[in-house]
């Protein structure tokens, strides 16, 4: 398991990237950005919560200005 302190909830994520929180559930759902974490039950199939490596989070927002300036 991840450490705590490294984790990032979907919110928080959203606004690290600048997108909205349904962006950051798009992304996981297509898998381009995995959870670490899933939390609670699920719904239509998906986890109720997830909870982001800060580190993940990261490289794709490295990974997505790349693809901007290529």
């Amino acid at each position: 398991m991840t450490n705590l302190s490294q984790l990032l909830t979907t919110a928080q994520v959203a606004e690290q990237l600048g997108v909205s929180v349904r962006t950051v559930n798009r992304l996981v759902h297509r898998g381009k950005l995995p959870p670490a974490e899933q939390i609670g039950g699920r719904a239509n199939g998906r986890a109720l919560a997830h909870l982001f490596d800060a580190r993940d989070v990261e490289n794709y927002r490295l990974r997505r200005e790349l693809a901007k300036t290529a």
